[in-house]
């Protein structure tokens, strides 16, 4: 697997890696979510991705991971933390981006996503109650 791993460009990387961070293939490691935001900045610092794209894709992985109710609740919580980053990356890259509106209804939508945001989890569904 290591093996493999070395042979994948950057790009490939920041995606297998995102893939392990929203399967939580690895919950007991939150490094991964470290070298997913280390690898992104890597990418835009070289030219691979602009940082809108590198901002915007890690929010909607990080939503996507914290609203999923089959992954322990303590995976979904860290996600929730670090979402500023990304988040606070595009509203300044927003404020002085050529296609203005377009830039605002993204961040509008991730926004509106966030803050209403289901933290129920699968478990939250079954009561045991009969009704």
């Amino acid at each position: 697997m290591r093996h493999y791993f070395c042979r994948l460009s950057p790009v490939e990387k920041w995606r297998w890696v995102g893939m392990r961070l929203r399967l939580a293939l690895y919950p007991g490691e939150p490094r991964v979510l470290d070298e997913y935001l280390a690898i992104g900045e890597w990418l835009e610092c070289n030219g691979f991705h602009s940082r809108w794209q590198v901002a915007l894709e890690a929010c909607r992985l990080l939503l996507a991971t914290a609203a999923d109710p089959a992954l322990p609740m303590y995976w979904r919580a860290m996600c929730l933390d670090r979402i500023y980053e990304p988040m606070d990356q595009l509203a300044s890259l927003a404020a002085g981006c050529a296609d203005h509106e377009l830039a605002h209804r993204q961040l509008a939508g991730l926004r509106w996503k966030l803050a209403h945001l289901d933290m129920s989890t699968s478990d939250d569904s079954v009561s045991g109650l009969p009704d």
